[in-house]
């Protein structure tokens, strides 16, 4: 039962440490590139200013923040995914060497050999 909580915890951690890294990735990409639409200098310039009165203030930016909050999501969800996706293959792996050696240990993640040497599987 400690070892199912242990692994759970383990899969959150990794969830969430994955979503985090995909979001700032997200978001520096947004922030650098101007993919919302925005570029930095289009901002600076001030888009309401002399524009014909659209009334939007400087620098535009109506959708910036759905975009980014946008991106933010799928990344997490994306990073969830991943992260499940190992923790399946982790688990295929256990199972093919648990059928495979007789003598393999989940815990250490180790077989012995006919050579009296224990062994890494996967």
């Amino acid at each position: 039962m400690a070892v199912q909580k242990s692994g759970a915890r383990k899969l959150v951690t990794r969830v969430l440490a994955a979503g985090v890294l995909l979001s700032m990735y997200a978001f520096g990409v947004v922030a650098t590139t101007g993919a919302m639409g925005v570029s930095s200098a289009y901002a600076q310039r001030g888009r309401g200013r002399g524009g014909g009165g659209r009334g939007r203030g400087r620098g535009g930016g109506g959708n910036v923040g759905l975009g980014i909050g946008l991106g933010i999501g799928a990344a997490v969800i994306g990073g969830a995914i991943a992260a499940s996706a190992a923790e399946q293959q982790r688990r295929d792996a256990i199972g093919y060497c648990m059928q495979r050696f007789r003598s393999y240990d989940p815990q250490s993640m180790t077989y012995m050999g006919t050579d009296g040497y224990r062994h890494p599987c996967p």
